[in-house]
């Protein structure tokens, strides 16, 4: 009985491991049907036109005018804008990275209020009237926007990191910031001690030849 048991016995003691492997592959198998499925939507030659049709922000029946996309794709803009200026302002930044954040923050922002309104007047539609839908979607599209930058962020930093050797803009001028603070303090250190010529204690540094 023994000899049936020992190979259990001595297999036991690896299940720990197992079960920290099992959710592992399955979600690498979740993964890999979500990516299948993907590209094979991707295929389909209406593919594009019917993600447009989703993230269309125009309600059903009524005209999408330029004032409407002005409101709706304006804002984005804006964000991507100052995400931009505040940048540059970074002594630190050069035009590239904040290329990189305006153009991400505005991407994040359009992508994030075009997904939630087209998302609300998709499971809207035919349970709404039109007017509460479109009050509904320019709320919708406004939280997704927020969204979206707040989103967008870790992949500009990530992008800036790139181009800029491993830190951002604002991470480079911590760090320098840091360095000449400790400096500073490390020279108010040695000149409340008189270890600084110029200050209290050159005679004693004199009689020990060092100044």
């Amino acid at each position: 009985m023994l000899s049936y048991l020992r190979p259990v016995l001595q297999g036991a003691k690896y299940a720990p491991q197992l079960f920290k492997v099992l959710p592992k592959a399955k979600a690498a198998k979740d993964a890999a049907k979500t990516l299948a499925s993907g590209a094979k939507a991707a295929k389909d030659a209406n593919f594009f036109k019917k993600v447009s049709n989703y993230l269309s922000p125009a309600i059903p029946g009524q005209k999408f005018t330029a004032m409407d996309k002005l409101m709706r794709f304006g804002p984005d803009a804006v964000v991507g804008t100052i995400v931009g200026a505040q940048t540059l302002a970074n002594p630190e930044a050069n035009l590239l990275d904040a290329l990189i954040a305006g153009g991400t923050a505005t991407g994040g922002s359009l992508i994030g209020g075009l997904g939630t309104a087209g998302t609300l007047r998709h499971f809207g539609k035919g349970r709404m009237s039109n007017q509460n839908l479109a009050n509904a979607m320019g709320l919708a599209d406004l939280m997704g926007s927020f969204a979206g930058d707040f989103a967008s962020m870790p992949v500009g930093d990530a992008l800036m990191r790139v181009t800029g050797g491993g830190e951002t803009p604002f991470e480079r001028l911590g760090r320098k910031e840091q360095q000449k603070y400790a400096q500073e303090l490390e020279q108010q250190l040695l000149a409340s001690y008189g270890l600084l010529p110029g200050v209290r204690g050159d005679d004693y540094l004199r009689q020990l030849g060092l100044a």
